[in-house]
């Protein structure tokens, strides 16, 4: 993770860089940081990440202005969308400082995204995406203390993770399945949860690679606090 989060943070630094490389580098770099637990890092990420997308846009204006006056549009790039993927950093940055609201928006516009085919039409592609836009809003669920709604979205994510194969990302739902019941007092049901996880990972890696998992070091410490509780 620190090596590529190294790597990225010098490609955007070299002043050739595209908007339409820099502003999706940019949120996945923000992305990184808050998987890191470093949302200072991801809020200057999305910030640079905004002020480059409004620069592209003011840029995209006058020369479509400029078009109309009889200049040629001929090789020009258009400026670049955010994405679900993009969309969801937002969610996820709102949801870290307590915003419920906008994130809530945020997860909209990803649902938008989606609905409008801005994103690929393969069906894996879509599968996660819908999965990972399911589990955002089931932590805006929890957030609001709706919990009823936050297990079924999370029911959703999950199904859809494996739907797409994404099989780390359904090993986070259940995680996250597993602290939805623990806030409920759902003991035994929270740690049948971990178990699930466990066993979701061993299936989604070589068995090294599961044991140095940062998500089975996840597992790991939420059931000693499960034990612990």
């Amino acid at each position: 993770m620190l090596d590529a989060l190294a790597t990225l943070t010098e490609v955007i630094q070299q002043p050739e860089l595209s908007a339409n490389v820099r502003i999706p580098t940019l949120f996945l770099l923000a992305q990184m940081h808050i998987e890191n637990d470093d949302s200072i890092c991801a809020e200057q990420c999305i910030q640079r990440g905004l002020r480059s997308l409004g620069q592209q846009t003011h840029s995209h204006r006058d020369w479509s202005n400029s078009v109309g006056t009889g200049t040629s549009a001929q090789g020009k790039i258009q400026p670049y969308s955010l994405g679900v993927r993009d969309w969801l950093t937002l969610a996820i940055q709102s949801l870290t400082i307590g915003d419920v609201e906008s994130s809530l928006s945020w997860i909209w516009q990803a649902d938008r995204a989606l609905a409008c085919g801005v994103t690929s039409s393969a069906s894996s592609v879509q599968a996660r995406q819908i999965g990972d836009l399911q589990a955002v809003l089931a932590c805006a669920m929890v957030q609001n203390k709706c919990f009823e709604e936050a297990d079924r979205c999370l029911l959703a994510a999950y199904q859809q993770h494996l739907e797409a194969e994404s099989y780390e990302s359904a090993c986070r739902d259940l995680i996250l399945t597993s602290r939805l019941a623990a806030i409920q007092g759902q003991a035994d049901r929270a740690y049948s949860l971990l178990d699930a996880a466990e066993c979701q990972l061993i299936l989604a890696l070589p068995s090294h690679a599961a044991e140095n998992s940062p998500l089975a070091d996840t597992i790991r410490s939420d059931r000693y606090a499960e034990l612990a509780f």
